[in-house]
């Protein structure tokens, strides 16, 4: 029945259940289609792996497609926190938090390719949309808007050794509160064809680029 319809909740309220919602291991392949993934909560400890992936913890491979994941926490990448390969496509992560790194997505050395979705209104203390450490993180023709971190990198994150690369696609709206509005880049970032508007910080509204290309 789509998004609207078909919900897998870790509890019916947000914030509250002390579990994800999807755990992926590294010999794991897993498709969500047309799903909402919402209400997983990893902040003080999940039964397993800890605090990281409040929605979706993957090691292996994960694709979502047509689907949203929202409300999701954790201390560490509140939607999907990925360290294998994830594909989202034509999907929403919406309003996830989280009390460390990667409000809507934490790249922990994984690949990560979104295409055709959208991050909006995640929230972190680094990484209000994605935090991609060490990884790959690719964004075509999507939108990132409404993001905020307590630090830096409020759209993206893009730490040392990393590389990310954003086409096509918008960052708007975002807000941190110190470093690198919509993007901060310690790694490689390449911009095409895209748009950065009304994103703020106290240093690089747009772009702050650190020690990076």
């Amino acid at each position: 029945n789509g998004p609207v319809g078909t919900i897998i909740p870790a509890n019916d309220t947000a914030n509250t259940a002390p579990r994800r919602v999807f755990e992926v291991g590294a010999a794991g392949n897993l498709t969500l289609d047309g799903v909402t993934v919402r209400h997983g909560r990893c902040v003080v400890a999940c039964a397993t792996l800890g605090v990281e992936g409040g929605g979706i913890l993957n090691q292996g491979t994960l694709a979502v497609t047509n689907s949203t994941v929202s409300n999701n926490t954790a201390t560490n990448g509140g939607g999907i926190y990925n360290s294998g390969t994830a594909t989202v496509t034509n999907s929403t992560l919406s309003g996830n938090a989280a009390t460390g790194d990667g409000g809507g997505i934490y790249n922990n050395q994984g690949t990560v390719t979104m295409t055709n979705s959208a991050l909006s209104g995640n929230s972190a203390l680094v990484g209000g949309g994605i935090f991609n450490y060490i990884g790959t993180a690719t964004v075509t023709n999507s939108t990132l808007s409404g993001n905020s971190t307590t630090t830096s990198g409020s759209g993206i994150f893009n730490s040392f050794d990393s590389t990310a690369t954003v086409t096509n696609s918008t960052l708007s709206g975002n807000s941190a509160a110190d470093l690198g509005g919509g993007i901060y880049n310690g790694g490689t970032a390449t911009v095409t064809n895209s748009t950065l508007s009304g994103n703020s910080a106290k240093y690089g509204g747009g772009i702050i680029n650190e020690d990076g290309t």
